[in-house]
């Protein structure tokens, strides 16, 4: 690291890093309240990955808000406030590769749901438990340092899990990516309204895994491209948010599809029998028919525009709507 104290680097950079994690925490706040709101209903387990997300980005938010006092508020002028190594620099690599491990790990059931096998999940787990592990590893050896100051010997050991830390992350979203967009593209059912929300989906994935990869990406860049500075702080503080983010946004995703979908099906009527009997409403302009409602009877199997199989019908070709994400 460097041997002089550039001052306006650390207490600037403690000001750009709460500055983000505010937003971000100000907007994830906002997409789990709605996604508490329109899916109640939701599995245990989903539910609970979410919250536990939220709890976590809270608990690193706090200790952002209170180290990042500590420098430019209570702190001020004094010197050593700013090279004193803070809870948050020890706190957010633990909590924020937790973070990102449960938001892979909700891309792991997923894609466990789709392809119904246990190779492609077990390699975003071996991945993710690889991420997690170099995040870890990185907290430890600041926990060690006792300064932001840190010697070369500490740097050089710090080095190789940081690097690693943002290599697997990076690795691990594209490869959620590329099989989810695998998966849903296999998904094609020939119904339009079906293949359209897959077609939406699969924008949002690419979207959003290609996000987190480039956040990734530039907190390494940062740390190999500038020694000695501390410009990758931000960029590494917020990829737990960004991780959190997109899985939340995947999931309310369904709010906007599940919407579109049930549009056109107003005034219709489907029995519960054996069959499917579907009854349209009545005439533009407030005209009756005085004939009796076309009625259409599907004896094999049927697949709405919203993704449903009719009772006791195999769903393994065509997967429920709700699984996509």
């Amino acid at each position: 690291m460097a041997d002089t104290l550039d001052v306006v680097a650390i207490s600037g950079v403690a000001v750009i890093t709460i500055c983000a994690i505010s937003a971000l925490m100000g907007s994830l706040t906002v997409h789990v309240y709605f996604y508490h709101q329109a899916f109640p209903k939701d599995k245990i387990l989903t539910k609970s990955l979410v919250y536990a997300t939220y709890i976590l980005a809270l608990f690193s938010f706090v200790i952002f808000m209170v180290s990042c006092y500590s420098i430019i508020g209570s702190g001020w002028g004094n010197i050593s406030a700013l090279t004193r190594m803070t809870l948050d620099w020890m706190v957010t690599p633990v909590s924020g590769g937790l973070m990102t491990f449960l938001s892979q790990m909700l891309y792991a059931y997923r894609i466990h749901v789709l392809s119904g096998g246990h190779i492609l999940p077990g390699l975003v787990l071996i991945f993710s438990l690889a991420t997690f592990a170099c995040a870890i590893a990185v907290g430890v050896l600041f926990s060690e340092s006792g300064t932001v100051l840190l010697s070369p010997s500490v740097h050089a050991r710090l080095s190789i899990p940081y690097e690693l830390w943002c290599v697997w992350s990076a690795i691990c979203d594209i490869f959620i990516a590329a099989c989810m967009v695998y998966l849903l593209n296999k998904a094609n059912t020939g119904f339009h309204r079906t293949n359209t929300l897959v077609s939406k989906l699969t924008r949002l994935i690419i979207e959003t895994g290609v996000l987190t990869a480039i956040v990734a990406g530039t907190a390494l860049v940062l740390y190999v491209a500038v020694p000695g500075q501390f410009y990758y702080v931000p960029v590494i503080s917020i990829l737990p948010f960004v991780q959190g983010h997109t899985v939340v946004v995947l999931l309310n995703s369904r709010s906007n599809n599940s919407c579109s979908c049930n549009q056109g099906l107003k005034g219709v009527h489907v029995s519960s029998g054996g069959s499917s009997d579907m009854q349209f409403g009545h005439a533009p302009g407030g005209a009756r028919d005085t004939e009796q409602p076309s009625v259409v009877t599907i004896t094999r199997e049927v697949f709405s525009d919203v993704g449903r199989m009719t009772e006791g019908t195999e769903m393994k070709d065509f997967p429920d709507a709700r699984t996509m994400v």
